[in-house]
């Protein structure tokens, strides 16, 4: 299971799940397949839901799926001084062994960005983030507009997977040197996409 904040999370992980499992149809040449693609993606509409929200819906899901992803925007969290309080929260809901947190800073975005381009900037909301970057290559892109765009990305994703792997390793190093979390501050942006997505291209597993 994917639970993500809102309607961009659940458009990208609804059109790759197609795409996947199309692609195991071409190359298995059968209707009864069980490897890629298996997995759920809430919510099922557009919805906006904070971590607490989305640890709460995973906690009600861990019997029933061998792994949940929980996606997480930072710039909401850091820009609200809620950092310390959603470290709690997350230390608490990965103790189960099989519910894993997913971030990206300042956002979801950031990871459509790496399809692009690598990128070591900070921006404080995700506003900033689509205006200043994304745009220069998707000049029309709004929240929940991802749906139009996949087709031209989906080539790029082994790209942005190697990206992703390598902003998680810079924001480390990042964190080590300071306190991440401090109030009215931004860091490098980041995401561990890439973990999710080797995850989802790999298993055969329910999701």
């Amino acid at each position: 299971m994917i639970i993500g904040e809102g309607e961009s999370e659940r458009d990208y992980f609804t059109q790759l799940k197609h795409h996947i499992k199309s692609e195991n149809k071409v190359e298995n040449k059968s209707e009864n397949l069980n490897a890629g693609g298996n997995f759920n993606i809430v919510p099922d509409k557009s919805e906006n839901s904070d971590f607490k929200t989305i640890f709460e819906r995973a906690e009600k899901n861990k019997e029933d799926y061998q792994w949940i992803f929980c996606l997480i925007d930072l710039d909401h969290i850091l820009n609200h001084s809620l950092y310390d309080k959603y470290l709690e929260s997350k230390k608490q809901i990965e103790s189960s062994g099989n519910i894993f947190v997913i971030e990206s800073c300042p956002c979801f975005e950031f990871w459509i960005l790496l399809h692009y381009e690598y990128c070591g900037a900070s921006f404080c909301h995700c506003d900033d983030l689509i205006k200043n970057k994304l745009k220069d290559y998707l000049p029309e892109y709004k929240k929940g507009m991802i749906k139009h765009y996949y087709p031209q990305i989906k080539n790029k994703q082994e790209l942005a997977v190697r990206r992703s792997k390598e902003s998680k390793d810079n924001r480390d190093r990042e964190i080590q040197s300071e306190t991440f979390g401090s109030e009215n501050s931004c860091r490098i942006s980041f995401t561990e996409m890439h973990i999710l997505m080797n995850k989802l291209l790999d298993c055969e597993c329910k999701i």
